[in-house]
């Protein structure tokens, strides 16, 4: 599978993870508002839920599960560890401001996986280069899809309140 993949929007709450045409994999959201997501490849199903306020984490979990199967665990960049019940680890990077990449490494800093999401009005597309191939690739893309769009959310939450904030003040 090294080679590039592609996730698409193709509903208001759902992405489709493809190879050329072949859907390979799924995200979708519970909720318009909320953090839970379902994620699905290789006839696995996973749980992702981000958790806490001052450390915030996302929890994975096999679907109907209450037992983390990984946890992410995320800075202030949003850069992250995700570290797995077996205690495998990988690396999760923001790199750029405007137009963000993302990048997903091993724990000897190599990359495997590189992100770069396309947000449009009306289209939401991540181009998903994948470097080196391991095991848990599809799970470890589904997870770095579910915190690029968790992360666009907060970013237009933020940017939609101190607009309206601006707004109160000058007006």
């Amino acid at each position: 599978m090294v080679g590039v993949l592609r996730w698409e929007q193709t509903g208001k709450l759902e992405s489709r993870l493809y190879s050329g045409e072949a859907e390979i994999a799924s995200l979708s959201w519970a909720s318009r508002h909320g953090s839970l997501a379902t994620g699905l490849a290789q006839g696995k199903s996973w749980t992702f839920k981000r958790a806490g306020f001052l450390r915030p984490r996302v929890t994975v979990r096999d679907t109907g599960s209450s037992i983390d199967a990984a946890v992410l665990t995320l800075g202030w960049r949003p850069d992250g560890t995700v570290t797995f019940s077996d205690g495998e680890a990988f690396h999760l990077k923001r790199s750029g401001v405007l137009h963000p990449k993302w990048s997903i490494s091993d724990t000897k800093g190599r990359e495997l996986l590189m992100l770069v999401p396309k947000m449009g009005l009306r289209r939401v597309e991540c181009e998903v280069a994948v470097e080196k191939e391991v095991p848990r690739t599809l799970l470890l893309a589904t997870l770095g899809w579910y915190v690029i769009l968790l992360t666009s959310h907060a970013d237009y939450d933020v940017a939609g309140s101190t607009a309206a904030v601006m707004a109160a003040t000058s007006a």
